[in-house]
């Protein structure tokens, strides 16, 4: 995936959210056990390079897709349908 576009996602209260390469995005999404299906993404309307672009529109595709997660420590790994190799988030301290 695009690693340096620092993407971030936040899950609260049934409703994710973070920055793609480019915009800010959110959505409803509902959460059982480990499972996890999301609504419609929606974004802000910003705009850049073809490369972040790129990056955005792949993100948000495979995420959309997202069917379970789990936490290890300092980590939230995401798993879709769209790729075999989960999605990926480290911890920030603000």
């Amino acid at each position: 995936m695009h690693t340096a576009m620092n993407i971030t996602i936040s899950i609260d209260d049934n409703k994710i959210y973070g920055k793609s390469a480019i915009n800010d995005y959110w959505a409803n999404c509902k959460i059982d056990g480990e499972g996890i299906s999301i609504d419609m993404i929606r974004t802000t309307r910003k705009t850049d390079n073809a490369e972040k672009r790129r990056a955005e529109g792949d993100y948000l595709s495979i995420l959309q897709t997202a069917y379970s997660f789990k936490i290890e420590r300092n980590k939230l790994i995401i798993y879709t349908r769209f790729i075999d190799e989960p999605l990926v988030y480290e911890e920030i301290e603000d």
